[in-house]
């Protein structure tokens, strides 16, 4: 009988298999996900104060190149690689001789006001920075002065250059005008415009109120990329870092715009706060001035650079905020190339470099001297704590690896630039260059008939082949030319050590653990902070797991 009951009981057994199954799938199909969800708001504090909503005068202020960071786009932008890539415009062609740039903008784009964005727009907006009377940076000017700009479409639009200039492409990351509503402004006339506090935006938020000490932003619904989750983002403007934190621990703001290495230990204390660090397109060098007798000497002179550990310093002095450089250009940068040799650090080839230059501690007392003259050297820095802290670092490094004593003198930076760097009247300066292009022309630090008072190159270097490099450099359009030459540039400088490439900085910010999809790649400007607003979001919504994908859907 045992034999005729084995079928019913598999057939249960099936059954209730079956069953489950069945019920597994409905358990899926009915399981709920949190995804998000539009609206909120996200208030972030930041020290300053907004001076004109208008990208061809945001180089002012930081707090302005935020806003319009938010507010416009240019024909180009840069990425988190730091390369130039297309933004309003769809592409570009470059002439062979490399004076003509023919650039496409995308069709159906519009303005908040509905007005599609035109080739029209860039031709009033870089025509504009032609102006004598243009109240912008002189740096701009002087590059469109020499530039022929020729709208030759609706959507085109031609610029033609005198010579050769590689770097070009970096200037096509303005953001435009809209030239519909600004097209009898002169530019004599711009700083007493009405839209640098109400403009007309064509990027990913417009502006809905300005208030005493704030700016409130909402989405620009004619924006054509992800619409953001966000409802509004405000930003708030303090008189300072030690402000914007206690705005923090009150909650008057959700988010921190910059962390300095003095407060980020107080930062990370925070309660609910995520710190986000990525590098900053931005570099500190110590500059050696190579007409001064005491560092006329390349031996010398690499023996300073060889003689520091970088990342002690940066530990020390920026509690590890920073990434230690190893020549004049970025990691980070398509054009950098690696050393052969060490560059951090190696005491002994410092020592025997000293040496070679006849430097030598010939009466026992720690110190290297010649003819009886020590060698000593005056540090003139920023006076701020992270510069100061970082020049003590590195005086410290000397002394006690090579026998050489430094001073530090902290001065006010203006007086720093015009009492010290124009008259090239120091041994060694701290300098930090900030906003490094993404083009890597170090045309304006290292060529010769830049040692003038106008010229940016402070150290007096000068070397017959670096100057034929960097000229051959900004003539050609090559890539694959360009970083052959600047490979060799970077030895030339590396071996002349006409300054210390010290290190990259890195920049922080604080946003409360409410506020998800945050994140930070490397930053050209603070502003590209803003690169993933669109993923920010502080609301949520559930949804059935299998409909997750198509509800997150914008």
């Amino acid at each position: 009988m045992g034999r005729y009951l084995r079928l019913p009981i598999l057939l249960a057994l099936l059954g209730t298999v079956l069953v489950l199954v069945i019920l597994s799938q409905l358990v899926v199909r009915t399981s709920t996900v949190l995804i998000p969800a539009e609206g909120g708001t996200y208030a972030e504090g930041a020290v300053g104060e907004p001076q004109w909503l208008n990208p061809v005068l945001s180089s002012f202020n930081e707090v302005d190149q935020d806003l319009c960071q938010l507010l416009f786009r240019g024909l180009t932008r840069v990425d988190e690689h730091l390369r130039i890539v297309p933004d309003l415009a769809e592409s570009w062609q470059v002439s062979g001789d490399g004076l003509e740039y023919t650039f496409t903008l995308r069709a159906g784009l519009k303005w908040q006001d509905g007005a599609p964005v035109t080739a029209e727009d860039a031709t009033y907006t870089f025509r504009l920075m032609q102006s004598p009377d243009f109240p912008g940076p002189p740096y701009l000017s002087d590059l469109w002065k020499q530039v022929e700009v020729e709208q030759i479409g609706p959507l085109q639009i031609r610029f033609t250059l005198s010579e050769p200039y590689a770097p070009f492409l970096d200037y096509t990351t303005m953001g435009l005008l809209p030239a519909h509503a600004l097209a009898d402004v002169e530019a004599a006339d711009l700083l007493q415009q009405s839209f640098n506090s109400s403009p007309l935006s064509n990027g990913p938020f417009m502006l809905e109120r300005i208030a005493e000490g704030e700016i409130a932003l909402e989405p620009n619904p004619y924006y054509e990329g992800p619409r953001p989750f966000l409802e509004r983002l405000v930003l708030k403007f303090y008189p300072g870092e030690s402000s914007v934190l206690a705005a923090y621990t009150d909650g008057e703001v959700d988010g921190i715009r910059f962390i300095s290495p003095e407060n980020l230990k107080e930062a990370a204390d925070l309660p609910d706060l995520n710190l986000y660090s990525a590098p900053r397109a931005e570099a500190v060098w110590l500059l050696l001035n190579t007409q001064n007798p005491s560092l006329d000497d390349a031996r010398v002179r690499r023996a300073l650079s060889l003689a520091i550990q970088r990342q002690a310093v940066i530990d020390e002095a920026l509690q590890g905020q920073g990434i230690p450089l190893d020549g004049p250009l970025l990691p980070a940068s398509w054009a950098y190339s690696a050393p052969a040799a060490q560059e951090d650090n190696d005491v002994s080839a410092a020592r025997e470099l000293l040496s070679q230059a006849g430097w030598a501690d010939s009466d026992g007392d720690g110190l290297v001297d010649k003819d009886g003259e020590p060698l000593q050297l005056e540090i003139v820095v920023p006076d701020s704590a992270p510069f100061v802290g970082v020049a003590e670092q590195v005086a410290l490094q000397w002394e006690e690896q090579i026998g050489v004593r430094g001073s530090v003198t902290p001065v006010p930076q203006a007086e720093l630039a015009n009492a010290y760097l124009r008259p090239r009247d120091f041994q060694v300066a701290l300098y930090r260059w900030m906003d490094i292009s993404p083009d890597p022309d170090l045309y304006p630090f290292w060529h010769s008939t830049q040692t003038s008072t106008d010229g940016q190159n402070f150290s007096s270097f000068s070397n017959r082949d670096a100057d034929e490099i960097m000229e051959a450099a900004r003539r050609t359009v090559d890539t694959a030319r360009r970083q052959e030459l600047y490979a060799r540039l970077q030895e030339i400088l590396r071996e002349e050590a006409p300054a210390i490439f010290l290190y990259q900085p890195v920049y922080t910010m604080g946003v409360r653990d409410t506020v998800r999809g945050v994140t930070l790649a490397a930053v050209y400007t603070p502003s590209d902070r803003f690169r993933s607003i669109a993923d920010w979001y502080v609301c949520t919504k559930r949804v059935i797991a299998s409909q997750a994908d198509a509800a997150s859907q914008r």
